[in-house]
């Protein structure tokens, strides 16, 4: 392998998994655990909020949006910019930035100092969920792509779960600074170690920065017996970026399924952040011990993540389609439910972890069938966008949450009303697996018309 063009894609996907790809998913993994314990430790030091502050159901409502407004603002200016200048410093911009807010949040002495924090910390949030999906993708071979992104994204599971675990063993002892503490210098540190080990997207370079001696360094790196000469030219089977990356999602033919997308980030985006934000405080209200109630929080993020692992290895083997439509119905089975399982033991910890996976693991899984649908040149913006759009729901989810607490609804019609979000997502996913099937069907025709044409 010396001087002549040279397809770094099918080069990749050829290659079997290296050690250094494995390092390099690791690191997005990590730093989608970071993610999900700054995402979520908001819910798990609500409770202790409210009685400390005397908040308000609306004030915490707010509390708990005050993150998603500036992550949606963030997403959509840092998907695209990730796409024009790179994914690693604006991964390790993040990380910085949604450490200090965490960390800043700990010293707060009320809401107001407290939902600045949270919207600075939002940004960083914002920054790093869809540059390390797509830096996991872009290192991933294609015959593996959807796994690990569902395994790394997966990270933000166990980071909201281990958040869980040190709120219910740490919060009555050392209150709730100290899950602001943690969230805010663990990121600060590993921004430190992703300095010499995190690279650029070796895709994402050929595209805009094909000259670059650095890709012929990373490619060593994946496999040292590859030999580049000084003429080598690398290339990539994919379009190069387009003036309005933002555009290019509609085009093509990908109007619909960008809209449909959409409407599946939204609704279990709404789904998740309600169900991860309010469920602690709606069980503590119904009488059982707020160590249970964040326990339960715990069992839906194993239950998000268990979920989430089966589906990557579905995924792959059987298509996305038939396993989302069957995880959706899940989602909505276990949602209708838990209500009427709260404190009644096991059964509380059983269907909150199926109703982790039915929900928040689905949501996981939906970035492996993302990140798969868009093309290196719009990867970051396609995930972005789509999360920033899907944070939408993450705003209204809470704000409805308050509305019914406040109305006094029993928790059981409460989970009952929260069914209504799961179930547009899978009229969405099933409309979406439709449309890829009536486009398969298509082209077969396409083709078997195309052999007959050149048999004659």
């Amino acid at each position: 392998m010396s001087d002549g063009k040279i397809d770094v894609g099918e080069l990749i996907d050829r290659h079997k998994f290296s050690g250094r790809q494995i390092l390099i998913i690791a690191l997005c993994t990590l730093l989608m655990m970071l993610d999900g314990f700054d995402g979520m430790e908001i819910a798990y030091v609500a409770p202790s909020l409210m009685r400390e502050w005397h908040l308000a159901p609306t004030m915490l409502s707010l509390v708990f949006t005050a993150s998603s407004v500036s992550a949606i603002v963030g997403s959509l200016i840092i998907g695209p910019l990730a796409d024009r200048q790179g994914r690693r410093w604006m991964t390790i911009g993040g990380t910085v930035v949604m450490g200090v807010g965490s960390l800043m949040g700990a010293f707060c002495t009320g809401p107001n100092e407290f939902l600045v924090w949270r919207i600075i910390g939002g940004l960083g949030i914002a920054a790093v969920m869809p540059n390390a999906v797509a830096l996991g993708a872009e290192f991933a071979p294609t015959r593996a792509r959807s796994f690990a992104v569902i395994t790394l994204y997966s990270g933000y599971a166990i980071g909201a779960a281990i958040g869980a675990g040190i709120a219910a063993e740490l919060i009555p002892a050392y209150g709730w600074q100290i899950v602001m503490i943690v969230g805010g210098v663990a990121p600060l540190l590993i921004a430190g170690v992703l300095l010499p080990l995190l690279p650029e997207s070796i895709r994402f370079m050929v595209l805009c920065r094909p000259g670059s001696p650095k890709i012929a360094t990373q490619l060593r790196r994946i496999n040292p017996a590859w030999r580049f000469g000084p003429e080598t030219v690398f290339v990539i089977a994919e379009p190069p970026p387009s003036g309005m990356p933002v555009r290019a999602l509609f085009s093509e033919g990908r109007a619909v399924v960008t809209l449909l997308i959409w409407v599946i980030f939204t609704m279990n985006i709404m789904e998740l952040i309600f169900l991860s934000s309010w469920t602690p405080t709606l069980i503590h209200s119904a009488g059982v011990g707020l160590d249970w109630a964040l326990r339960v929080s715990m069992f839906m993020q194993v239950g998000a993540l268990g979920g989430a692992l089966l589906m990557a290895l579905g995924m792959d083997r059987y298509g996305p389609y038939i396993v989302l439509v069957g995880a959706h119905a899940l989602g909505v089975v276990a949602v209708g439910s838990f209500g009427f399982s709260i404190g009644t033991g096991p059964a509380m910890y059983i269907v909150g972890a199926l109703m982790g996976a039915g929900i928040m693991g689905t949501q996981t899984a939906m970035f492996g069938l993302a990140a798969g649908v868009y093309p290196t040149a719009m990867r970051a913006t396609g995930i972005g966008t789509a999360l920033a759009v899907g944070r939408i729901g993450s705003i209204v989810g809470p704000l409805i949450g308050g509305v019914m607490v406040k109305s006094g609804l029993p928790v059981e019609q409460i989970y009952l009303i929260a069914v209504l979000p799961p179930m547009i997502s899978t009229i969405a996913i099933v409309t979406l697996w439709r449309r890829s099937l009536r486009l398969a069907s298509s082209q077969l025709t396409a083709a078997l018309a195309a052999a007959s044409s050149a048999a004659e």
